[in-house]
């Protein structure tokens, strides 16, 4: 569905515009919600809530008195606190974890009648043999269950905007006209082609018990630890599964870069290092040369002429000293030292020992994160940095 060309925008100055919208909301028996924020989740603000209908309308809430406060009564004075828990009304919300987080914890609100479009995703593709399916991006989910929808035109380049270069992007104000052409294309995407596809294959196959148990899990996802558990196990016995059957499909000596099952590549890369021995010599075989693979492209990453967008260390890549041999770890050690002028530079050109930590983008945390600078080859400043984030729940 196309955008809407005028978007409602409403703030704590406008409240009485906002309750009027928020009855007509209150009509709709599917809406579309999505919501950003400063590192939007358990300790991030949210900050704007995007609310589309089935007719193409969207009402941006935006929801702070200032760039460092919300209004915590924003929600109930308006209404939309109701709408928000109704049993009544479908919310249509892409990959909804970090919004449940940030409602629950912030004001207190526990998302009801949920239809996540990316769960319904994960269990399609598992209805169709899949093991392992991976995550999609909105724009991707558009591309595989609608034939109209679309996402912002600009998104990704838009997105790099905080997720590189700016962590508080979402707390600037005045919201300018292209963060609302952005924030309407989240809502506007998802319904109503992606939400009637994938409900009806859901409906299909029966699968929609199985769909809701899943939503609740994603929900509860970042403050629920059952729910992490649940999902760990299910992933983990998946890979399990695939691992074993790899062993009877494939021989000592087998070429990595030959497999091209997208399950197979995947529980290779979530095999811990430490846990490989306990499979036959041919997985771990295949594991190491993954991990290879992955090092590899890192180096030539790091080694580029042009560094416009550095990311952390992979997954696979970050556990080598509790499991790899000798030489991964030598090779690891190598290319941390190799990264860390260039980490000084990313760091020392955005900002200084005073930055406050919801200023740093969300890809320079995962950066911190994964490499754990604490050698004094780094600048100061990224000692500093590291300090502040290394212990924030995001």
């Amino acid at each position: 569905m196309a955008s809407s060309p005028n978007p409602h925008l409403y703030s704590p100055s406008t409240k009485a515009g906002a309750v009027k919208a928020v009855q007509e909301l209150q009509k709709e028996t599917v809406l579309a919600v999505d919501s950003e924020g400063v590192h939007l989740g358990k300790t991030g603000l949210l900050t704007l809530l995007q609310v589309g209908t089935m007719s193409g309308k969207v009402y941006l809430f935006d929801v702070l008195k200032n760039e460092k406060e919300q209004d915590k009564r924003f929600f109930k004075d308006t209404g939309l606190d109701a709408i928000l828990t109704s049993s009544d009304i479908v919310k249509v919300i892409h990959s909804c974890a970090r919004d449940s987080a940030a409602l629950i914890h912030q004001f207190g609100i526990y998302l009801k009648n949920v239809f996540d479009t990316q769960v319904a995703h994960l269990i399609i593709e598992e209805q169709k043999g899949r093991k392992l399916p991976s995550r999609l991006k909105l724009m991707e989910i558009c591309r595989t269950y609608s034939t109209e929808a679309c996402v912002y035109e600009r998104k990704e380049e838009f997105k790099n905007e905080w997720a590189i270069r700016q962590g508080d992007f979402w707390a600037t104000r005045p919201i300018t006209p292209e963060m609302i052409a952005y924030a309407s294309g989240d809502v506007t995407a998802v319904i109503p082609e992606v939400y009637e596809t994938q409900k009806g294959f859901l409906e299909k196959h029966c699968l929609l018990g199985i769909f809701e148990a899943r939503v609740k899990e994603e929900l509860y996802y970042h403050f629920n630890k059952a729910a992490r558990i649940r999902r760990k196990l299910r992933n983990d016995g998946n890979v399990q599964a695939i691992l074993k059957d790899m062993s009877k499909k494939y021989c000592l000596g087998t070429d990595f870069q030959s497999l091209t099952e997208k399950d197979e590549i995947s529980a290779l890369s979530l095999l811990r290092l430490e846990e490989a021995y306990r499979y036959p010599p041919v997985i771990q075989h295949l594991k190491e040369a993954s991990w290879r693979a992955k090092a590899k492209k890192l180096e030539e990453s790091l080694k580029a002429t042009e560094q416009t967008y550095f990311t952390g260390l992979d997954y696979e890549l970050q556990n080598v000293e509790s499991g790899g041999t000798v030489d991964m770890k030598r090779e690891i050690r190598r290319l941390k030292k190799l990264s860390v002028p260039i980490i000084n530079q990313i760091f020392c050109e955005k900002y200084n020992a005073n930055t406050p930590w919801q200023k740093i983008s969300s890809n320079d945390i995962e950066i911190l994160r994964s490499f754990r600078p604490i050698e004094e080859t780094y600048d100061p400043v990224v000692l500093s940095v590291y300090q502040k984030v290394k212990h924030i729940y995001i």
